[in-house]
């Protein structure tokens, strides 16, 4: 109950006190619902998986939930208060900020508004955003509802779906190439106009092994600093990476051929390129040749690049199986050829 007394006073003396006692059962259950219904809100609110900003109509923060400070770092008690420009928002995108606000003029709803924001350590956080414009019973704005949700991982996927789609598109390209036709030499050169725009080097080239052999079997090289092509040579085993690559049996890279162990350990001649990136070409489980990248500057390689090159890598070695076995099959039938010639000059 809810009680008042009021003093009666008659000749400076009180002479009645008059008491009011009102029950107030049902407003303190009303306010316990309330409290309730807040505490209930407030629990919907923090274990939302998404960022949760309310705005007054002048852009003053009234409220943010659990999801924004630890997505950006900021108390509750440091982001309400805050007016726009908004610390979490970054500069660049201040514009487009506006101009997604304003639109609220129209629409009392917006959607899906990529945009950045940034941590309160700086880190960069992309961020899509839904915006509600909330109206009181009369219909006018009160307040502006922001929700934002952490898309970093559907970035990176597009990201990555976007880089296996181009390689799809490069790897049809090569393997286009090899259709129109048998010519190593072009189907080479239309190889390193595709990897050169994936990997940095200063030259490349593409080596065969014969098992047992000292030397390897440099089928096809390119300069890119002189810009120049050269087929058909040959290199001694202990000049070649490939060394490394027939002894480990992985992709190898070499960051400085002056301090790196292997050099000394495999009794290998330095080259004159400081880095070094070594992809096996296997046959039916066999190691049979390398793919090999030279950069002049030390540490140009990394494990992100053998990932890079990998599926170029294996298609280019099918492909060079391929041409192998089709210049085999042709010089086994120019050699028929000219030896049924011979019979038939013998018999007549």
């Amino acid at each position: 109950v809810w009680m008042r007394f009021i003093p009666l006073i008659y000749d400076g003396k009180i002479s009645y006190i008059i008491g009011i006692i009102t029950d107030i059962t049902k407003r303190k259950r009303i306010e316990e619902e309330i409290k309730n219904s807040e505490q209930i809100l407030r629990n919907v609110i923090d274990t939302m998986g998404d960022v949760f900003v309310l705005t007054d109509i002048k852009s003053s923060v009234l409220d943010v939930n659990r999801e924004f400070t630890n997505l950006l770092g900021y108390t509750r008690q440091e982001a309400i208060g805050k007016n726009f420009p908004y610390p979490w928002l970054v500069e660049d995108e201040m514009n487009r900020f506006v101009q997604w606000i304003s639109n609220l003029r129209e629409k009392a709803f917006l959607h899906d508004f990529d945009m950045t924001w940034q941590s309160k350590t700086g880190k960069k956080v992309p961020i899509s955003l839904n915006t509600t414009l909330l109206r009181n019973s009369y219909g006018n704005p009160i307040a502006m509802l922001n929700l934002g949700r952490d898309i970093t991982e559907r970035r990176h996927l597009m990201k990555e779906l976007e880089s296996r789609n181009k390689q799809i598109e490069s790897l049809n390209k090569i393997i286009e190439a090899a259709n129109q036709t048998m010519d190593f030499k072009e189907v080479y050169k239309e190889f390193v106009a595709i990897v050169s725009k994936i990997i940095k080097f200063d030259y490349l080239e593409v080596c065969l092994y014969k098992e047992g052999s000292e030397t390897v079997s440099i089928i096809s090289s390119y300069d890119r600093v002189t810009d120049k092509y050269i087929f058909e040579e040959s290199k001694n085993l202990n000049y070649s990476i490939f060394k490394i690559i027939l002894n480990e049996k992985e992709p190898i890279i070499i960051n400085d051929v002056n301090i790196d162990e292997r050099i000394i350990v495999y009794n290998l001649v330095a080259e004159e390129y400081a880095s070094q990136l070594s992809y096996p070409l296997t046959s039916k489980g066999v190691i049979t040749g390398s793919i090999n990248f030279y950069a002049s500057e030390p540490n140009s390689y990394s494990n992100d690049d053998i990932n890079c090159i990998r599926p170029y890598a294996e298609q280019f070695g099918t492909l060079i199986d391929r041409v192998l076995l089709f210049k085999k099959v042709s010089d086994d039938a120019v050699y028929i050829n000219n030896l049924l010639n011979s019979i038939d000059s013998v018999v007549f």
